[in-house]
């Protein structure tokens, strides 16, 4: 299982984790306690760049400067695919000013990508942390495929 897979596993764990029997409560709550410990140290390492917050206050700033202002003042924002934006008389003129912000800020910015590269690199790997698997047999017998589906990675077939 891969770093990048601990929120899921995490998730799915919860799911379950009001089922009763004692060997699968017991091997839930270790997995829990193990993957919580890796986010965490995965969180930690996800470092913002001072220099790129900087930068993303003065975009911010700018932007909402450059916004065309509703009666009260208020930058207008309008709907796009994916979230909010800033209404602008002139995008032209944004892509400009934002385009020399950049440039000033580059150092940042690039700081900022490296930061995220490594995190991505890190989450691409496989987990270090011990999973504690619980056999098929030890599952309860009123357990829901999507329950199943959810703990999947820990649980081993008999033979």
């Amino acid at each position: 299982m891969k770093n990048s897979e601990l929120n899921n596993f995490y998730a799915g764990l919860s799911s379950v984790a009001q089922l009763k029997g004692a060997v699968l409560a017991f091997a839930v709550g270790k997995n829990l306690h193990e993957v919580h410990k890796s986010i965490n140290e995965l969180q930690s390492k996800l470092v913002v760049d001072e220099g790129f917050k900087k930068f993303e206050e003065a975009k911010l700033a700018l932007l909402s400067d450059l916004a065309i202002k509703d009666e009260q003042g208020n930058p207008k924002q309008k709907q796009v695919p994916g979230g909010m934006t800033f209404e602008f008389e002139d995008d032209s003129e944004v892509e400009a000013v934002l385009a020399a912000l950049e440039e000033e800020h580059a150092a940042g910015i690039d700081a900022q990508k490296t930061n995220k590269d490594d995190h991505d690199k890190l989450m691409g790997i496989e987990w270090e942390g011990k999973k504690k698997m619980v056999k098929y047999s030890d599952l309860p017998s009123d357990i829901t495929g999507a329950q199943v589906s959810a703990i999947l990675k820990m649980v081993t077939e008999e033979n």
